[in-house]
C-alpha cells in the first residue's frame, strides 16, 4: 500500500545546564550497578495499537474542548485512515496459508487473529505486528583518576510478524547526570537481516550532551522486514554523578521521509532530571522508556 509522501523537520530541543546537587565525597572509585537490580528493561508494544492510541489521544483532546468546532478534523480522518489500512492488510493476511504467515514472523497467537479476524479493534490488535525491544545499563561507574561518571547502554530489538508499513525507523539512547550533562565517547548500531546482512551506523545524529539517534529502512529489498536491531552509547560527564536518568526510543513511520525524525532533549533543575524524546506527527513511538538511576549521595 503506497503512502504519501511528507518531508519531515528534525527539532532538537536542549536546555540550559543543570544545577550541582549532590556534594562530591572522597574520591574513589565506585560502581553503582553493584547496588542497582533490574538494569535489563523490556516492552513490547503493536503496530495497531500505535494508531489506537493516535485515536485515544485525539479524544482526549477534543473532550477538553469547550465548542463544537474541532481544528484537527484533519487528523482525525488521517487516523482513521490509517485503521482501515490496517484491517485491509490484516484482511489479505487472512488468504495467506499459515507457512507464509510463518515465514512472515507471525507467532501462533498472531496466526490465529488473523485467521479468525472479524474486523474489531481487538481482533486487530492481537493479529497485529509488534515491536520487542530491550534497555540495558552496562556501565555507570565514577573513576578517581579522572574524576568522571562512565555510562553505557545496549538497546536492541525486533519485529514479531511483518509490520504493514516498511519505512525508515528511528532508534535512540538518552542520558543526563545530576552534576553534569553526558558527553558522546562512542555509539554504533547495527540492523541484521534474515539473509545474513547486516548493516551498520546508518544515518546517525549526536544530539549534544543528550544522546545519539540512527535511522534506517526495515526491510530489504525483497519487502522483508529486518531480524533484529542493536545500538550502543557510551557517554562520559565531569564530576562523580550518583544520581542518572538514562532511556531509549524506537519510532515507527507510517509516511515516507527525508530526515530523522526523533530528537532527544535534556533538562535539570535542583532535584529534578531528565531526557526527553521527540518526534514529528507521521511518526510513533513504538517503544519509549527513561529510567531514574540512584544509589547513593
Amino acid at each position: 500500500m503506497k503512502c504519501k509522501s511528507v518531508k519531515i523537520l528534525l527539532s532538537l530541543s536542549l536546555c540550559a545546564l543543570l544545577i550541582p546537587v549532590f556534594p562530591v565525597s572522597a574520591l574513589e572509585d565506585e560502581n553503582l550497578l553493584d547496588t542497582v537490580p533490574e538494569t535489563q528493561k523490556h516492552y513490547e508494544t503493536s503496530e495497531y495499537g500505535a494508531i489506537m492510541q493516535r485515536l485515544e489521544n485525539y479524544k482526549v483532546k477534543k473532550a477538553r474542548r469547550i465548542t463544537n468546532y474541532d481544528p484537527n478534523q484533519e487528523e482525525l480522518l488521517e487516523i482513521l485512515k490509517k485503521r482501515q489500512e490496517y484491517h485491509d492488510y490484516i484482511y489479505e493476511l487472512k488468504e495467506l496459508p499459515e507457512s507464509e504467515l510463518v515465514d512472515l514472523t507471525f507467532d501462533a497467537d498472531q496466526i490465529n487473529a488473523i485467521k479468525n479476524f472479524d474486523g474489531s479493534d481487538e481482533m486487530a490488535t492481537r493479529a497485529s505486528a509488534t515491536v520487542s525491544a530491550t534497555l540495558k545499563l552496562t556501565q555507570f561507574n565514577y573513576t578517581a583518576s579522572d574524576n568522571r561518571t562512565h555510562a553505557s547502554a545496549t538497546f536492541s530489538g525486533s519485529w514479531n510478524g511483518t509490520p504493514l508499513y516498511k519505512l525508515q525507523d528511528t532508534i535512540g539512547i538518552g542520558m543526563i547526570g545530576s552534576l553534569s550533562r553526558f558527553v558522546k565517547r562512542s555509539s554504533s548500531n547495527a540492523i541484521t537481516h534474515y539473509d545474513g546482512n547486516v548493516v551498520r551506523n546508518t544515518f546517525g545524529e549526536y544530539n549534544s550532551s543528550a544522546g545519539q539517534t540512527y535511522k534506517f529502512g526495515i526491510a530489504n529489498v525483497n519487502a522483508k522486514v529486518f531480524k533484529n536491531f542493536t545500538m550502543t552509547y557510551s557517554a562520559d560527564a565531569d564530576g562523580k554523578n550518583t544520581l542518572m536518568d538514562y532511556g531509549a526510543a524506537y519510532v515507527h513511520f507510517y509516511e515516507t521521509f527525508s530526515v530523522t525524525g526523533l530528537s532527544i532533549g535534556v533538562s535539570g533543575s535542583g532535584a529534578s532530571i531528565g531526557i526527553s524524546f521527540s518526534v514529528t506527527k507521521n511518526g510513533d513511538v513504538e517503544w519509549k522508556n527513561i529510567y531514574p538511576r540512584s544509589t547513593y549521595i
